[in-house]
């Protein structure tokens, strides 16, 4: 017997259904092989060198988080993260190596980017914004279950109220019918 070997094992479906899944898309295929080398522990990583391939992913995959460099060619970051549709329940975030002050500017006053993050990165910087946008997001999701909760339950509520209200009308028609035939019949 091999004393060696760990007495727990995890199934790495079960690992990997744990961590939050992130989409990283650079055009630089180095890039892409260090983030997803560093953080492949912390976070489920998909990357993609493309706009074209990071939408084929997102359509696939349950993707929490999108990170994207913001000079790629065909398509900048800050343009492909406002051509995700609506309905896409994710953070969006901008790496660059470049501060171009004016796509800067469109990512925040889009207000659909999370953060913007000048390249190099500090890896326990980095990991610690991702993980503070899956909890965002987390917290969103939260808050929309509860919304919609509310909203169940404010239509329970009214439906009961209209019950209840065309009971009483019917109580007090039924009443108004008596007190007629009493007053017929005096």
């Amino acid at each position: 017997m091999d004393y060696t070997t760990p007495t727990h094992t995890t199934h790495p479906s079960e690992e990997a259904a744990e961590k939050p899944s992130i989409l990283y898309i650079d055009n630089e295929e180095d890039n892409l092989v260090v983030f997803k080398s560093t953080f492949r522990k912390y976070f489920k990583v998909f990357t993609a060198m493309s706009g074209e391939e990071g939408l084929r992913i997102l359509s696939n995959e349950p993707i929490s988080l999108v990170i994207t460099d913001q000079r790629m060619p065909k398509i900048t970051g800050v343009q492909f993260l406002k051509s995700l549709p609506e309905d896409k329940d994710l953070i969006k975030i901008i790496l660059t190596g470049h501060s171009d002050t004016a796509s800067i500017l469109d990512a925040i006053n889009s207000g659909k980017i999370y953060r913007y993050i000048l390249k190099p990165w500090d890896k326990e910087n980095l990991k610690n914004i991702m993980e503070s946008a899956v909890e965002e997001l987390k917290q969103r999701q939260a808050h929309r279950k509860l919304v919609e909760d509310l909203k169940k339950e404010n239509e329970k509520l009214e439906q009961k109220v209209a019950e209840l209200t065309q009971k009483m009308n019917l109580q007090v028609n039924q009443s108004a019918k008596v007190v007629r035939t009493e007053q017929q019949d005096e």
